[in-house]
């Protein structure tokens, strides 16, 4: 015989429909609170992480330094970066610290910090730290001469950190007016590496100025001996030869 079931009260189906409309409440509110965790979660990477190809760049060459920290190659790098990024302080800080690892000014560091007064457009001040960083430069080559000669190593040092302060030595001059002073920068960079196509446009267009135009259209074509389709020292050609 069927066992008739008991009815069940107003009250109690009232207190089931209670705790049922708690548990949905509360599983809404876990779903939503694991929702706003996500999406600040994602917020803070997104601030945390660099936002642009000039950011990642930065961090890549930071990481560079922190791998890396005896090369001064590196830290320039950085430093330039910097400088070009626009954080002008930043990029002196950076010195400040690069000099705290060597224990004095490097030569790289050097150039990169007159580097530095240039993209803030203190040109003056450029000049004379572009002129430090040279003399640096020449005093690490001297050295790096008499190691190699102790050691009986034939290999000839690194000019690339000369040629660097030589071209921005250039540029500099450029901006202060001084076009004979940028002629024999350039010079002075392609004694080193005569290959250079953009540096001799660049002493081309510096001759043109000081109206030396047979020498200008000699650097124009030396320029197109080794890259013979270089388009900026084409144009100069075609505005020279007119």
């Amino acid at each position: 015989m069927a066992r008739a079931r008991k009815p069940v009260s107003a009250e109690a189906s009232s207190q089931q429909i209670k705790w049922m409309q708690i548990a949905i409440f509360v599983m809404v509110a876990l779903v939503l609170a694991a929702v706003i965790w996500a999406l600040y979660t994602v917020a803070a990477i997104n601030r945390a992480g660099p936002r642009s190809a000039l950011e990642r760049e930065l961090r890549a060459k930071q990481a560079i330094v922190e791998t890396y920290p005896d090369s001064p190659v590196a830290w320039a790098d950085y430093i330039t970066l910097q400088a070009q990024a626009g954080r002008i302080a930043a990029a002196r800080r950076t010195v400040d610290e690069a000099d705290a690892v060597f224990g004095k000014r490097v030569g790289p560091v050097a150039t990169a910090s007159a580097r530095i007064a240039f993209i803030a457009g203190d040109y003056e001040d450029a000049r004379d730290g572009v002129e430090e960083a040279l003399s640096i430069v020449d005093a690490e080559i001297e050295a790096e001469k008499i190691r190699n000669a102790e050691k009986a190593v034939l290999a000839n040092p690194d000019m690339s950190t000369k040629i660097d302060a030589l071209i921005l030595q250039a540029e500099i001059l450029e901006q202060l007016g001084d076009f004979e002073g940028v002629v024999n920068s350039y010079a002075g960079a392609l004694e080193l590496d005569p290959t250079m196509a953009d540096v001799l446009v660049a002493r081309a267009l510096a001759l043109e100025k000081l109206g030396r135009i047979d020498e200008a259209l000699a650097d124009v074509q030396a320029a197109l001996v080794f890259i013979p389709d270089y388009e900026p020292a084409l144009q100069v050609l075609e505005r020279l030869q007119k």
